[in-house]
């Protein structure tokens, strides 16, 4: 998949429909694995996303990369309750 200017090689470790999908993926000598839980909750739906990385290139970027992930997350959270929120056509 891409993520910016970069390809991570992803695989789904986990999908249990329809609460948790679950990802992990490797570039540039970073291990990243990413998990969405969706929960019922009063008048909709509760997304928590957890994203956690290794290797040098996190540990010394660390903040930087913090940051980039932090507002990837928000757009793709946003972009999720736009598409969830569309009425059916």
């Amino acid at each position: 998949m891409k993520a910016g200017p970069v390809t991570i090689k992803a695989r789904i470790e986990s999908a249990e429909k329809p609460h948790v999908f679950a990802w992990t993926g490797r570039t540039l000598g970073i291990s990243a694995i990413h998990t969405w839980r969706l929960d019922r909750s009063e008048g909709g739906t509760r997304v928590q996303t957890q994203e956690s990385m290794e290797g040098f290139p996190a540990r010394l970027l660390r903040a930087a990369m913090q940051k980039k992930l932090d507002s990837v997350l928000e757009t793709w959270l946003r972009a999720m309750k736009i598409e969830a929120e569309r009425p059916a056509s």
